[in-house]
């Protein structure tokens, strides 16, 4: 069978929609097996929502802070081969805001036969499914799941806090599928998570500032088009969030296209603040929220408690705030938080895909109603986070059938 690398017709290029990580991941791999790639980037740089900015004498992230990692696996194998530094997150402990205090939350899945969160009866339903997982339902959302598979008490104590984490969504509103399982070692990068797009797009053919407003296919390919510049691919790979690839598609693909407008997104913002280290704070990674507090505030996590101070990054859904309001809810939960020396505010609007229920019937519309010569490669069809996308896209380019061909 032939593999994707030798489908493309060796006269034009694969032409990559997008120069997110998902876009660059996709490039990079295509080039590393042989295949011409071009990159088109709509923003000034690449990336997406990895970014990572000065401040304060250290560095600011606007999107993940570290990526899940174990030795062997696809994070592991990418950043040996980009020869990128890291090192592994220490294990240090969380908390959940449930019931107007900080609880506890467990390190690993192990720990929390012992957890404080849920009681000795559902910690032993906990275990139950752990050791015999149920296969999730079609149409089936992710706290029916749960509760079919680990209980009452986890759905309502523990998933929760997952899903606001994760997905800034509630439970029910979330495909059964949409929670990969959970891998307790993360790897950060010392000069932030901005130097691995940094890495990934070295060598490549990208221009960014250029947003493709149309397709059109040719013999033999794809005309794209946009922004006052026109090129022709062999191969199209959309790299887009969902509702941008669907405005692309809708002339030549309308069944995908529809299928793509159902998938939603959740729009947070991140507020960076410099403190006096705390005692409960610097023990930890932070803590989740859980929705019953009925509070805006997310979680925070600690980023580093050392060099400039203890680095905290506070989590809300996208809208018009004041830090004193960030405060406030930050004090609820830690009263002898020390004044703020510097915040940052960093929005990120349509950042989370929240795949609603059904989602692997979705993919399948979408991938069956691609026409032959396009793709569509995006965290929405992967998973959420780093480590689904990097694992997905590693597959992905070994396919010998692309979607729609």
């Amino acid at each position: 069978m032939a593999s994707r690398a030798s489908q493309a017709s060796p006269s034009l290029p694969t032409l990559v929609l997008g120069g997110g990580m998902a876009g660059l991941l996709a490039a990079w791999h295509l080039r590393r097996r042989g295949e011409p790639v071009d990159v088109w980037e709509a923003g000034d740089t690449p990336g997406g929502w990895a970014r990572t900015v000065a401040w304060e004498g250290g560095f600011a992230e606007l999107g993940p802070q570290s990526l899940p990692w174990r030795p062997g696996d696809a994070a592991d194998r990418l950043l040996h081969a980009l020869d990128l530094p890291f090192e592994e997150v220490p294990r240090r402990p969380r908390w959940a805001a449930l019931g107007g205090r900080l609880v506890p939350v467990p390190a690993h899945g192990g720990a929390f036969l012992a957890s404080p969160l849920l009681s000795p009866a559902g910690r032993l339903r906990l275990l139950a499914g752990l050791l015999w997982p149920a296969r999730a339902r079609e149409d089936e959302h992710l706290a029916a799941w749960t509760r079919r598979c680990f209980g009452r008490e986890a759905a309502e104590r523990l998933l929760p806090l997952a899903a606001r984490g994760l997905f800034a969504a509630e439970a029910e509103d979330l495909d059964a599928e949409a929670l990969a399982r959970p891998r307790t070692r993360q790897a950060r990068l010392p000069g932030g998570m901005g130097s691995l797009p940094s890495a990934l797009a070295r060598g490549l053919e990208l221009r960014t500032g250029l947003r493709a407003r149309r397709l059109e296919p040719i013999p033999g390919g794809w005309r794209v088009s946009g922004d006052g510049h026109e090129t022709a691919a062999a191969r199209v790979v959309l790299a887009l969030p969902a509702f941008e690839a669907a405005e692309l598609l809708a002339p030549s693909a309308p069944e995908a296209a529809a299928a793509l407008r159902e998938i939603p997104y959740a729009s947070v913002e991140g507020w960076h603040s410099l403190h006096t280290s705390v005692e409960l704070l610097a023990r930890g990674h932070g803590f989740l929220v859980h929705p019953r507090e009925g509070s805006d505030l997310l979680g925070c996590t600690v980023v580093h408690d050392g060099g400039p101070g203890l680095h905290l990054r506070s989590f809300l859904p996208l809208g018009t705030r004041t830090w004193s309001a960030v405060d406030a809810a930050l004090r609820r939960w830690v009263p002898d938080l020390p004044e703020a020396r510097a915040v940052l505010r960093m929005a990120a609007p349509r950042a989370l895909a929240a795949p609603p229920p059904g989602q692997r019937a979705r993919l399948a519309r979408i991938l069956g109603g691609l026409p032959p010569g396009l793709d569509w490669v995006a965290a929405a069809r992967f998973g959420q986070g780093l480590g689904p996308l990097l694992a997905g896209v590693a597959t992905w380019v070994t396919e010998p059938h692309p979607p729609g061909e």
